[in-house]
């Protein structure tokens, strides 16, 4: 059974069935599932997480492991990850310096705890990197129970999405590298080159660029892994309200009950070992919307290309954070849906004493901290858009 496997989420303690169904939970890998939405592993694997390694390493034979380790791919996934963690240590020294000794703390300040937020997302997900595809692998055994489910429309528009943040970020960098800092380095590579000097600088801007680049694309490659789960996980529970109608034995509504505990136990281990780093992003995309719009709303002496940047930036983060919550709170909302039909149905037709279940209700949260809903929207934007009124007050 799911619950019993050993990389598998840990059973719910409040789903308690009886009777025991055949429906299992490969362990197994699933090419033509993964092929579908390749892009988004594609983009973690840009940045050094390979997801495709989540094999336990206890059935892998020792010298299959050692063979493995001293290959080519493996030999570049591990000097990636390592240039991008020098990459980020280089990163957080330099902007604690700016902090220490620059005289202005109230820009330094904010980009130093930014860039500890990326850096703390990049590491979450990082460690976290096992379990991505062993709950995809786990979704897909469970949608192999729903033979309708057409997933075009949800790989096309998570491949639209993946298109706008990348050209985006394409244009973002473009304008940033060009009027803000991109003739200045050129400068400094060639003095240097020509005077033979040291150019510190020319490598700390050149540093700043790659650290953006990641966090750039750590984010959006996140927030598609997490909307890819809550959008499969609601296409498993309206199955189940779709066909709960057409049951009519014990043994049918047992497999729907057994599809529903193992989405529910799948949705718990998913927000187990991501929900810090949904609270990490959220957090970054409110910091990203509050910085673009006090700068665009109160600094009067900015170009029309920086408030061009700005304004778009700050919708870009909006996206993020609307995706992210509504993902969220939708799927939360068919969880109760779902586990209140089964309850109601179970009560009215299928009572048994062969049948015990207790149909708790499991949901996404922000840390374990707050369940998600859509009520969370409209406090996040009105948390946002006090402390802007607050801190343009006191700064006037």
């Amino acid at each position: 059974m799911y619950g019993n496997s050993k990389d598998s989420p840990s059973k719910n303690e409040d789903v308690k069935i009886v009777i025991k169904s055949s429906f299992t939970i490969a362990q197994s890998g699933s090419k033509s599932f993964m092929d579908d939405f390749r892009f988004i592993f594609i983009s973690f694997y840009l940045v050094g997480i390979e997801v495709q390694e989540t094999e336990d390493y206890a059935s892998i034979p020792r010298s299959y492991r050692v063979c493995k380790k001293t290959t080519i791919r493996y030999a570049v996934r591990c000097c990636l990850t390592n240039f991008i963690f020098v990459i980020f240590t280089l990163k957080i020294l330099a902007k604690a310096y700016n902090v220490t000794i620059g005289e202005e703390i109230r820009n330094q300040f904010p980009i130093l705890i930014i860039g500890i937020l990326k850096v703390t997302l990049y590491i979450s997900v990082y460690r976290k990197r096992r379990h991505i595809l062993k709950i995809m692998e786990n979704l897909n055994q469970e949608l192999k129970m729903c033979p309708k489910c057409n997933l075009r429309k949800e790989k096309y528009s998570l491949v639209a999405f993946f298109t706008f943040a990348t050209l985006f970020c394409v244009v973002w960098y473009a304008i940033d590298f060009h009027f803000r800092c991109g003739r200045r380095i050129i400068h400094q590579c060639l003095v240097g080159v020509l005077l033979l000097k040291p150019f510190i600088s020319c490598f700390i801007e050149i540093n700043d660029f790659l650290f953006y680049f990641v966090g750039n694309i750590i984010l959006p490659s996140f927030i598609m892994f997490y909307m890819l789960v809550c959008i499969l996980s609601r296409i498993i529970f309206q199955h189940i309200r779709d066909n709960l109608g057409l049951v009519r034995v014990l043994e049918d509504f047992q497999k729907l009950v057994t599809l529903h505990e193992h989405t529910l136990n799948n949705l718990e281990y998913f927000d187990k070992n991501f929900s810090f780093s949904f609270f990490i992003t959220i957090l970054l995309t409110m910091i990203g919307i509050f910085r673009c719009g006090y700068s665009v709303a109160f600094i009067d002496d900015n170009p029309t290309l920086l408030n061009a940047y700005s304004i778009s930036s700050m919708f870009l983060y909006m996206l993020y954070q609307l995706l992210l919550m509504i993902a969220g709170s939708i799927t939360n909302e068919a969880t109760n849906d779902t586990s209140n039909v089964l309850k109601n149905r179970y009560n009215k037709d299928f009572k048994s004493p062969k049948l015990e279940v207790d149909f708790s209700q499991n949901s996404l949260t922000i840390w374990k901290i707050y369940k998600l809903d859509r009520s969370l929207i409209i406090s996040s934007f009105g948390t946002l858009l006090t402390f802007g009124i607050l801190l343009g007050t006191l700064g006037k």
